[in-house]
């Protein structure tokens, strides 16, 4: 850790609007649902107006109902309940989702995002806490922090819609740019925009509530927030929390 962020940064609980005013550094514009826990990076007094607040910010939730790199990664230790109902209460009980880490761009790269990391993780309650992310720089940060990384391959239908974007002339670079992929797709000539539009049709028809979005900029943001799939599962297993027995739990 920088002597900047040691001596001019704290951490604090934070808000949703605080999310909301970094949101717009993310690679992901969904919003994150069912939260637990909100903290923010922000200056301590004297500095505090010389820097904006927040200066970065995390986010915990709720955790996935089901995770097929989670059981890898505790040796089934939650498929011991075979109801989903009583198997669900179990994960939320011991485990919690790190949903976002946003740092404000001009203050990338002096050690904000793991001193948020590290600081908040010494706040959770809950034996475990885990976290999604395509395999880059942000996993080495994450295992730097204690977690441990598991490798989760592209389901096919992630691979064929990411494929059909590549076919299409939209490379990866502008996946984070809605507005350009739209104007990548509207600019595609009949045959393969009919191609590209069948694809794209049949991978968001997977998520429940968004299958019949029509084509257009917010169906765009809408794939483009889903299509990157995250390869690296990573979990962290709480020194002062450990998982319960299950003869304890079983009820």
């Amino acid at each position: 850790m920088s002597n900047f962020v040691a001596n001019v940064c704290e951490v604090v609980k934070g808000e949703f609007r605080d999310y909301l005013t970094l949101k717009k550094y993310h690679y992901i514009q969904t919003d994150p649902v069912c939260l637990r826990d909100i903290y923010k990076v922000r200056a301590k007094s004297p500095y505090t107006r010389f820097f904006p607040d927040p200066i970065a910010v995390i986010v915990y939730m709720v955790p996935i109902r089901e995770w097929t790199t989670r059981n890898i990664a505790t040796d089934n230790y939650f498929l011991n309940w075979t109801r989903g109902g009583a198997r669900q209460s179990v994960v939320n009980r011991n485990v919690t989702y790190l949903a976002r880490i946003i740092v404000d761009p001009r203050f990338h790269k002096i050690g904000i995002a793991s001193y948020l990391l590290d600081e908040t993780l010494k706040l959770q309650a809950v034996p475990l806490v885990e976290t999604m992310t395509p395999i880059d720089f942000t996993s080495r940060m994450f295992v730097r922090a204690g977690f441990k990384l598991y490798f989760q391959p592209t389901p096919e239908r992630y691979a064929r819609c990411q494929n059909a974007l590549l076919l299409a002339g939209i490379p990866k670079e502008i996946w984070y740019v809605p507005e350009t992929v739209q104007l990548r797709i509207d600019s595609l000539s009949k045959h393969p925009h009919a191609e590209l539009h069948k694809e794209i049709k049949t991978f968001i028809h997977t998520f429940h509530h968004h299958e019949y979005m029509k084509p257009g900029l917010e169906r765009t943001r809408f794939l483009l927030s889903k299509i990157v799939y995250p390869n690296a599962y990573l979990l962290w297993r709480n020194p002062d929390s450990p998982l319960p027995p299950l003869k304890k739990i079983v009820t």
